[in-house]
């Protein structure tokens, strides 16, 4: 806003000093400035005066001398002394007009008729004065304004064509404003067109992958379904056999589902609409990790856990019980036979919750981790890991929906370290333990 500020104030400027220019220069060669008539008639009233004065002190030839020189000059003025015929008196030696006056020599006793005639001005000399100024601001404020038009009018017609074809659906589309000594905020509204394209696209094609994925991943399934029920009417001797298939099935249906609508809600624009409670999250944490240490007991998995006594604040505690569910079981199923997983929770600022989960499971590259977030992310297809690549990608928008934020990063020795970010809006925590 501010340099569309001065680059129109600039404008202002330069219109005004174009009409200078122009006046200046139209002035040169017509040289009808400063107006001649008021000039010329001060000069013909003082012509006037002078002579009278002289020719009444009966300086008849200084006079004369006067009236020569008057007549040289570049822009002259034409006075004429006659003298009467007759001696007059002085008393009738009276008269006077807008171009003539009778004046009384008392030295030699005569009357004598000064005229000055009037200027015969041309219809330039006359009107151009007063046409020139407004004529000048006129041109160069047209100019200006068309320049003006054309500087706003371009992009304003291309950023339109770009939002008719956003609204068809043609995402695809860029303004692509150059980035000039105009660099201003039409050039910026154009650079924030183009990300909201990409994003868009981006939005589009994410959309078209979750389809393709929510697809693909309620076909598998399915089908096993299929497959067993069509068993099923061949040998119905083996139903007791195939029954907790499909009810394995179609509790991976269900979870499946289930977590899709979860993502679904999360990803409307509008996080505002859950219901939040008072939770403390510590508890929670601590319910969690109670939960995943029982279950890790079987493949001799042991889990540490240390961090404060509480952490009151206002969230949906189901959301957020999800989140940190979801990467609790994650470094519990990616992590290996005997291995120890850390979760840490540090209030930092007094106001603001920094839990952190690692685990030593396989490396991952610094380029994927941004790809776990994404919904049916699975790094390692080839691992028999049970899952649909949802739980991350909720966990991340769980977070974001209270104000927060989720980083990942990879482990030296292997594994991935997973932090979740929230702030605090009611009670402050307790003083910190270890457990």
């Amino acid at each position: 806003m501010r340099q569309i500020f001065w680059q129109f104030f600039a404008a202002i400027w330069l219109t005004m000093f174009a009409a200078l220019a122009f006046v200046g220069l139209a002035n040169s060669y017509l040289n009808v400035l400063p107006p001649k008539g008021p000039m010329v008639e001060k000069q013909r009233q003082q012509a006037f005066e002078t002579v009278s004065l002289l020719l009444t002190q009966g300086e008849i030839g200084t006079a004369r001398t006067y009236v020569g020189t008057l007549a040289q000059l570049r822009e002259p003025t034409l006075v004429s002394i006659t003298p009467a015929p007759e001696a007059i008196d002085q008393a009738a030696c009276k008269g006077e007009s807008r171009t003539q006056r009778m004046i009384f020599n008392a030295k030699d006793r005569h009357c004598y008729l000064v005229e000055v005639p009037e200027p015969q001005l041309s219809l330039l000399e006359t009107y151009t004065p007063l046409v020139l100024p407004p004529l000048a601001v006129f041109l160069t404020s047209v100019v200006s304004a068309l320049l003006l038009t054309r500087y706003l009018a371009r992009p304003l017609i291309k950023l339109r064509s770009g939002l008719s074809a956003l609204a068809k659906g043609d995402f695809d589309v860029r303004v692509g404003f150059r980035q000039g000594w105009w660099n201003d905020g039409i050039t910026a509204l154009g650079h924030d067109f183009d990300v909201t394209a990409g994003k868009l696209e981006a939005l589009q094609e994410n959309q078209k992958q979750l389809f393709h994925d929510v697809s693909h991943e309620l076909r598998s399934p399915l089908s096993r379904m299929q497959a067993a029920l069509g068993l099923i009417k061949k040998t119905p001797a083996k139903l007791d056999a195939i029954l907790p298939r499909m009810e394995h099935e179609i509790e991976r249906l269900d979870g499946l589902v289930e977590q899709i609508l979860t993502l679904a809600r999360l990803r409307m624009p509008d996080t505002t609409i859950f219901e939040r409670q008072t939770v403390d999250i510590l508890d929670l944490v601590a319910v969690i990790v109670d939960d995943a240490a029982f279950e890790a007991q079987a493949r001799n998995i042991r889990i540490d856990f240390e961090g404060a006594d509480s952490f009151v604040t206002d969230v949906n505690g189901e959301l957020i019980y999800r989140a940190i569910e979801n990467v609790v079981r994650n470094a519990v199923k990616y992590s290996g036979e005997g291995a120890v997983i850390s979760v840490k929770a540090k209030v930092s600022g007094s106001e603001a919750l920094d839990i952190s989960i690692s685990n030593s499971g396989p490396y991952v590259p610094h380029e994927d981790i941004d790809r776990l977030f994404d919904p049916f992310t699975r790094l390692n297809e080839a691992d028999a890991v049970s899952g649909h690549g949802l739980g991350l990608a909720i966990t991340r928008r769980a977070i974001e929906a209270h104000g927060g934020y989720v980083s990942a990063t990879s482990n030296k020795g292997g594994g991935l370290t997973v932090r979740l970010h929230l702030s605090q809006t009611l009670k402050k925590p307790e003083a910190s333990r270890s457990t």
